[in-house]
């Protein structure tokens, strides 16, 4: 699966983990992917309070990912 996820480095996405959750607290989230390694993916997001927020996470984690652009 990380072979796809490196694939999205640059591209705007809604993801979803493995507890039915969007990273990034909601579905209108959009998250770019700044980076991707074999085990962990760099993204950004703007939260609910309008702050910019870059977060490091596991890949295993990563249950959906949906490709905005």
């Amino acid at each position: 699966m990380s072979k796809l996820l490196m694939e999205l480095t640059g591209h705007r996405c809604s993801i979803q983990n493995d507890r039915a959750e969007y990273l990034g607290g909601n579905a209108d989230a959009v998250c770019d992917v700044l980076d991707v390694d074999a085990e962990w993916i760099k993204y950004a997001y703007t939260d609910q309070y309008g702050r910019q927020v870059t977060r490091l996470d596991r890949l295993d984690i990563i249950d959906s990912v949906e490709i905005l652009s």
